[in-house]
């Protein structure tokens, strides 16, 4: 599904049978996602309480691409996986974590949960007020040299129509590219 965004669709529509698997795939994935949503709400991996963060912001980010898509995509179901996400964020903007994590991925650092959340966040709905979670995120940005999180955090200013902001990031990404390897 994320592999034909930016294709052009005439492209895409040449190879009716391979829309129509591309399509039954999708379905087939949508149906299996949901059912990993906790009782308490957000996704984890088995589908036990309590969600997981990253996990149900990558799940709400496949949702949108489905709903993009023309898949049928609840709703009430979107609604509520980003209000359980909202529901995460303290005060101070920092989001408290659940502490059983089964992976590596799982065991991100709090600042790439974070800057990824917001990434997230930003994709889904860029007029949606994440004020303190933003404001967090700047800070612990200032001085980061990591250049995962350079393009997470220039992207989700990008998508925040923050341009001018973005683009002392997106230079520094630049210094970090090794020329002669890619």
């Amino acid at each position: 599904m994320l592999a034909t965004d930016g294709v052009d669709p005439t492209q895409i529509n040449q190879y009716k049978e391979l829309r129509n698997q591309f399509k039954e795939l999708i379905e087939v994935g949508y149906n299996k996602m949901v059912k990993y949503e906790t009782s308490t709400k957000g996704f984890e991996w088995f589908g036990t309480s309590p969600g997981h963060e990253v996990l149900t912001a990558y799940g709400l980010t496949l949702f949108t691409k489905m709903k993009q898509h023309g898949k049928f995509v609840n709703q009430d179901t979107m609604d509520r996986t980003k209000q359980w996400l909202m529901s995460r964020l303290n005060q101070d903007g920092s989001i408290t974590l659940n502490p059983k994590q089964l992976d590596t991925f799982g065991r991100a650092a709090q600042t790439v949960s974070e800057v990824y959340i917001l990434w997230v966040l930003s994709e889904i709905d860029p007029q949606g007020s994440y004020s303190s979670l933003a404001q967090r995120v700047d800070n612990l940005m200032k001085n980061n040299e990591d250049p995962y999180l350079l393009a997470l955090y220039t992207l989700t200013l990008v998508n925040f129509n923050q341009t001018d902001k973005a683009i002392p990031f997106a230079k520094k990404i630049t210094t970090k590219q090794d020329l002669t390897t890619g």
